[in-house]
C-alpha cells in the first residue's frame, strides 16, 4: 500500500513539476516574442559607442546642473562632448543664427549698391 501511495505522490510530483516546466516554456517564448519586438522598435544597437558615451556625460552634467551651477571645468567638458556628439551625427559645428541671414531681397539690394558703388 506504501509503494502505491509514493507512485501516486511520485506521479503528482511530476504532474505539477510538468506543469511549471510548460508555464516556464509558455513564459520564455512570450519574453522572446517581447524581445523581438523590441530589438526591433530600438536602434540602440545602431548607435556607436562613443555617441552612447557622450549622451550619458552630458545627461551626467544636466543632472549636477539642475543641484548647482557647473565649475568651469565641466562647462569645458560639456563644450567638448556636445562638440563631439555633432561630430559623431555628422552635423555642424558651427552655430549659425538664422536671424542674422539676409533675405534674398536684401541680398540683392546690397548687392546693387556695392555694384553702384563701383562704377
Amino acid at each position: 500500500m506504501s509503494d502505491i501511495k509514493n507512485l501516486v505522490k511520485q506521479a503528482m510530483e511530476n504532474d505539477n513539476e510538468g506543469k511549471i516546466i510548460e508555464k516556464l516554456k509558455q513564459e520564455n517564448a512570450l519574453l522572446k516574442k517581447k524581445l523581438k519586438k523590441f530589438d526591433a522598435k530600438s536602434n540602440i544597437s545602431k548607435i556607436p559607442v562613443e555617441e552612447l558615451i557622450c549622451i550619458q556625460e552630458i545627461n551626467a552634467l544636466y543632472e549636477i546642473s539642475t543641484k548647482r551651477d557647473l565649475t568651469l571645468e565641466e562647462v569645458r567638458k560639456l563644450d567638448l562632448l556636445i562638440k563631439n556628439l555633432r561630430l559623431i551625427r555628422e552635423q555642424s559645428t558651427q552655430v549659425i543664427d538664422l536671424q542674422e541671414i539676409p533675405s534674398d531681397d536684401e541680398l540683392i539690394r546690397i548687392a546693387s549698391e556695392e555694384h553702384n558703388n563701383e562704377e
